[in-house]
């Protein structure tokens, strides 16, 4: 069961949330964006639903409320940042604006920060970029949770990137994990009882199954085996390396807690060409390959609609993630949006 709430009251809700959960206002409004612009997807996982992990995080102080994000170096353009274990919507919304502003004045901009936290997905910053006229790129390195090709052990993040550029129909955009799947829809598949592909990975046994449960048990393979590996240590060394952050089996275990990177590179459009001129051609650009694709979905094509829809119609939300934040307002002392009220009633 679901409820639609307005896009508007959802970024209200939880920058409330945050904001009396001791993050800073305008930092939680900025964390808020985030969460909010995931949801919009309609995905069920990587969005709101994490919201309640955060808050349990902040109150149990396993993470910074407000953490120092001090700039470590610069060059012309690009920028190091330290994040001090800070909620990784907020420092991760911090570097994107930085990436984009180193941008607007060099042209092409990167920023990356060290000890940050779990980011929620590449999407939304993405998606943030892409509305101010650049080309984005953002990646993050995570808590092992992918084998090496053949094995059966986590040894390395799945390591999700993504990326946007342009708005609406001349806008293209990825979000992706370099795992054959990330372990928040690996626990949907268990949640449903639905069958994983049997090359997704093995069980802790070192054999190949169906069973996301014994998928979570051992671990995902990285997606085209070596090749997906070498991926994924590319982002080992734009995130961790570049910031002189953890990496590896440095990345604390169970959620990698104060140890992720992130990094956000972005391309100001009117450095090549102008924005208008660049947005035509990603337009094109889509409108050929849907020619050839034979009335295949393009990457990114099925969340760009569920998230004009969302903004025009509300967010979806489900009752388990309603409830659960309707629980965290009563404790924080914060009234929740009537239809939710009336929902749990």
């Amino acid at each position: 069961m679901t409820i639609t709430l307005p896009f508007r009251e959802v970024l209200s809700w939880t920058t409330k949330l945050l904001f009396a959960s001791g993050v800073p206002e305008p930092q939680a409004e900025n964390a808020a964006e985030v969460f909010t612009l995931a949801s919009l997807r309609g995905l069920g996982h990587h969005d709101l639903s994490y919201l309640p992990q955060r808050l349990g995080w902040l109150r149990d102080k396993l993470v910074n409320p407000q953490p120092d994000l001090r700039l470590v170096s610069q060059t012309g353009g690009t920028e190091v940042w330290e994040g001090d274990g800070g909620l990784g919507e907020v420092v991760c919304h911090h570097v994107t604006h930085r990436a984009l502003s180193l941008a607007r004045s060099q042209g092409v901009g990167y920023a990356v920060v060290r000890n940050s936290n779990h980011f929620l997905a590449a999407s939304p910053y993405a998606s943030i970029g892409a509305r101010e006229g650049a080309l984005v790129v953002v990646w993050s390195n995570t808590d092992a949770g992918m084998a090496f090709p053949g094995s059966h052990t986590r040894q390395i993040g799945n390591n999700p990137l993504g990326f946007g550029v342009g708005v609406g129909t001349s806008g293209l955009s990825a979000d992706l994990c370099l795992a054959y799947s990330s372990l928040g829809n690996l626990n949907t598949l268990e949640a449903t009882g639905a069958d994983a592909p049997v090359h997704w990975g093995r069980n802790d046994r070192g054999e190949p199954t169906t069973s996301a449960q014994e998928l979570l048990a051992g671990a995902v393979g990285p997606i085209g085996g070596p090749k997906g590996l070498s991926l994924a240590l590319l982002g080992e060394l734009l995130t961790g390396v570049l910031a002189d952050g953890p990496t590896l089996d440095q990345i604390a275990t169970g959620g990698g807690l104060n140890t992720h990177n992130q990094m956000v590179l972005a391309f100001d459009l009117e450095a090549f060409g102008g924005r208008e001129a660049v947005e035509a051609r990603v337009a094109s650009l889509k409108q050929r390959a849907q020619a050839m694709a034979e009335n295949q979905r393009l990457p990114g094509e099925r969340s760009r609609r569920a998230s004009e829809e969302g903004l025009l119609n509300g967010v979806l939300l489900s009752r388990s993630v309603c409830s659960a934040l309707k629980i965290w307002s009563q404790q924080l002392g914060l009234d929740v949006p009537e239809a939710v009220q009336q929902l749990s009633e």
